[in-house]
């Protein structure tokens, strides 16, 4: 999937060591071949799914100035992670009875 590609370019980028290659379930490509919901972004799966946690937006602004290390900006940069996995989390309860596959 996408994340482990992006994930590991990033870390030969920045010379850092390769991580353990382990089984992968990417939950956009499960709901992309899986169900039609008009739009399969996570945004709008949480609002499809009437799921409690939303995701949190950041502008551009925000990362702009968290990498050049504001504190407040990465603060908000790690809510909106934490946000991210809680959607996530909860996409996959929903999801997991139509996953067919998981790669490697």
């Amino acid at each position: 999937g996408f994340d482990m590609k992006f994930l590991r370019t990033r870390l030969l980028y920045h010379n850092l060591k390769d991580i353990n290659y382990q089984w992968h379930l990417d939950l956009y490509w499960c709901i992309r071949n899986s169900l039609i919901p008009s739009r399969r972004n996570m945004a709008h799966l949480a609002n499809f799914f009437d799921l409690e946690e939303k995701k949190f937006n950041v502008s551009p602004q925000v990362w702009d100035q968290a990498v050049k290390g504001d504190t407040g900006a990465l603060k908000i940069l790690i809510k909106r992670c934490e946000s991210d996995t809680k959607v996530l989390e909860r996409l996959y309860e929903r999801a997991l009875p139509f996953v067919k596959t998981i790669t490697h």
